[in-house]
C-alpha cells in the first residue's frame, strides 16, 4: 500500500513539474507579443485554476480508493450477492436429502366386503369377503419441495426455514403380507374386490396414524433434524418452521 502511495506522489510531482514547464514556455517573448498575451490572460488564468483544483481532487479520490479496496479498515463486505449465494447453496444442500422420514407406523387391519346376489325363485345369496392386511407407513418431508423462498439468512449467522407439511412419503400393504380370512373360494369376488380393500387399508392406515399422533410426531422430528443439519453448516440461531403453523 506504501509503495503505491509513493507512486501516486511521485505522479502528482511529475504533473506539477509539467504544469511549471508549460507555463514558463508560454511566457511572452517580446513587448510586441504582451498585449495579445493579456488578452488571452483571462481565458488562460480560468482554465489554469480548474485544473490546478480538479488534478488534486482526482488523486486524493484514488488514494483513498486504495486504500479502501486493499485495506478494507472496516471489514465491508464487496460481495453484492453474498448472501444469495448463501442462501442458494444452503438449497442446495437441504435439496441432497430429498426425502426425509421422521416416523412411521404399523397396523394390521381386517377388512370386509359384503355384497347380496338374487339366486334360485329370487332367494338373496350373501357374499363375504374377510381380508386382514398387514401395512407400514412412513411419514415424512418432501424435501425436493424447497425452494430459495423458503429460507431467509440474516447476517448474524441466522435463518429461519419454513418447509413443507409432514406427509406420507410410503406406504406398504404388500399382498403377500395378506391374508384372506373368509369367503377366499367364494367365486363371486375377484382379484380386483381383493385389490380394493388392499387400496382401502392405504386409507384407513393413513386415518389411522393420523388419529394415532404420528403426522405431529413426524413434523417435531423433522424440525429438530433440520435444526441441528443447520447448526452443524455453521449457523447460529436457527428458526425452523412448517408451512400451515
Amino acid at each position: 500500500m506504501n509503495e503505491i502511495i509513493d507512486k501516486l506522489k511521485n505522479w502528482w510531482q511529475t504533473v506539477k513539474e509539467s504544469l511549471s514547464e508549460s507555463a514558463r514556455d508560454t511566457s511572452p517573448a517580446s513587448d510586441e507579443d504582451a498585449s495579445t498575451e493579456k488578452k488571452s490572460s483571462r481565458r488562460r488564468s480560468s482554465s489554469g485554476l480548474s485544473l490546478n483544483w480538479l488534478l488534486p481532487l482526482i488523486a486524493i479520490a484514488l488514494i483513498i480508493g486504495l486504500f479502501f479496496f486493499l485495506k478494507n479498515p472496516f471489514n465491508i463486505d464487496w460481495s453484492i450477492n453474498k448472501i444469495e449465494k448463501q442462501t442458494t447453496l444452503t438449497v442446495e444442500e437441504i435439496k441432497k436429502i430429498s426425502e426425509l422420514n421422521t416416523a412411521s407406523y404399523y397396523e394390521e387391519m381386517l377388512l370386509e366386503k359384503r355384497d347380496t346376489t338374487k339366486g334360485f325363485l329370487g332367494k338373496k345369496n350373501k357374499h363375504l369377503l374377510a381380508v386382514l392386511v398387514k401395512g407400514n407407513l412412513k411419514v415424512g418431508f418432501d424435501l425436493s419441495q424447497i425452494s430459495e423462498d423458503d429460507i431467509s439468512i440474516g447476517e448474524d449467522k441466522s435463518v429461519v426455514i419454513t418447509l413443507p407439511e409432514a406427509k406420507v412419503t410410503d406406504i406398504i400393504t404388500n399382498p403377500s403380507d395378506m391374508t384372506i380370512v373368509y369367503g377366499g373360494k367364494d367365486k363371486h369376488f375377484t382379484n380386483d374386490d381383493i385389490n380394493e380393500l388392499l387400496n382401502q387399508a392405504k386409507t384407513v392406515l393413513t386415518n389411522n396414524a393420523r388419529a394415532e399422533g404420528i403426522f405431529d410426531k413426524a413434523t417435531e422430528q423433522g424440525k429438530k433434524e433440520i435444526a441441528n443439519l443447520l447448526k452443524a453448516m455453521g449457523y447460529k440461531n436457527v428458526t425452523v418452521k412448517v408451512k400451515g403453523e
